[in-house]
This record gives structure tokens, C-alpha cells and sequence, in this order.
């Protein structure tokens, strides 16, 4: 079975309680649109864990992407990720390895 990343791009002033709330919303537009199945490759998969707060705020997307990517098991948890972009603008990254 493989898995692929998917991700989420979040306003960085967005609070950790926001993000655990706006991120559980994304599951469950994903389990709509997928189904509940399993297997989606979509962050469907990642409803029955704790969103994984990075500590850590990264210069930039590609950075804060690799980290995920790297890092993310997709049995696990979400990662969320902070990030800064060229403009000085903070964002959350948020997502994960997730089967498929």
C-alpha cells in the first residue's frame, strides 16, 4: 500500500486551538469528498490522531515541506507547521504522509 502528502496552507495568525479546529474541518470535507473508506490518500486518513505541532517556525514553504515530508509517518499524526514566506507573512502548514 503507498501513501502520498497532502497538505493545507493556514493564515499564520491563526491560533494552535484555530488550527486544531479549522484543521479538523479539512478531515471532514476530505472524508466527504473521498469517502470514509480508507485508503484516500487525502487527510481523511489522519482523523484519529492529534494534530502534531511543529516547534519550529521554518523560512520558507519548500523548508517547511521538506520537514513534513521527511518526517511525517503516514500511520501517524498531522504535522502542522509554521513558516515564514518572502514577504515576512507567517503561515501554517498543515497535513502528512497518508495512505492510499
Amino acid at each position: 500500500m503507498g501513501g502520498q502528502i497532502d497538505t493545507r496552507q493556514l493564515p499564520g495568525e491563526m491560533t494552535p486551538e484555530e488550527v486544531k479546529a479549522k484543521f479538523t474541518e479539512i478531515v471532514e470535507e476530505c472524508q466527504y469528498d473521498s469517502g470514509h473508506g480508507g485508503y484516500t490518500g487525502t487527510l481523511a486518513e489522519k482523523d484519529s490522531y492529534p494534530l502534531n505541532f511543529i516547534d519550529e517556525t521554518f523560512p520558507n514553504a519548500d523548508a517547511a515541506y521538506e520537514c513534513l515530508s521527511n518526517n511525517n509517518d503516514k500511520w501517524g499524526a498531522a504535522d502542522a507547521i509554521r513558516y515564514t514566506d518572502a514577504d515576512g507573512k507567517e503561515w501554517w502548514l498543515v497535513g502528512g504522509w497518508c495512505s492510499s
